[in-house]
């Protein structure tokens, strides 16, 4: 076997694609940077589609910018989301407990004699202790 000088055998093995072009920039062949554990789980291991990969990269790059531009509004609907999310149980409880003011109003003018129900504030100080438990 001759001796293969140093720059004949870097050229040989580039040919055979042992050694990636490692001068370029952004080269992913050996010696690269490593790869996400997803990216060499899912499309190195197990095979998917490189251009799944790419438009996934893709969709991301544009979400970001996305995301970067419509910094304010997407912090003011979070807020306002936020809020809603808070208020609506207070305000569900509330209109249960009116409801059940309205019915108890009800039955109560049902049930007790007329003169005694005909003052409204009277009639709602009844209505409001049956729904807290009270008796009529």
């Amino acid at each position: 076997m001759s001796a293969m000088s140093n720059e004949d055998l870097k050229t040989k093995m580039r040919i055979d694609g042992i050694v990636g072009r490692s001068n370029k920039p952004g080269s992913t062949t050996t010696g690269g940077p490593a790869l996400p554990w997803w990216v060499e789980l899912l499309f190195v291991q197990i095979g998917l589609p490189d251009s799944w990969l790419r438009q996934y990269l893709t969709t991301r790059k544009k979400a970001m910018l996305a995301v970067e531009e419509n910094k304010r509004s997407i912090f003011y609907i979070l807020i306002t989301t936020m809020g809603v999310i808070y208020l609506n149980p207070l305000i569900k409880q509330a209109q249960i407990h009116n409801s059940c003011v309205h019915h108890a109003q009800d039955y109560v003018r049902e049930k007790v004699e007329p003169s005694s129900t005909s003052i409204k504030s009277k009639l709602s100080a009844w209505s409001n202790r049956f729904c807290n438990g009270g008796d009529i």
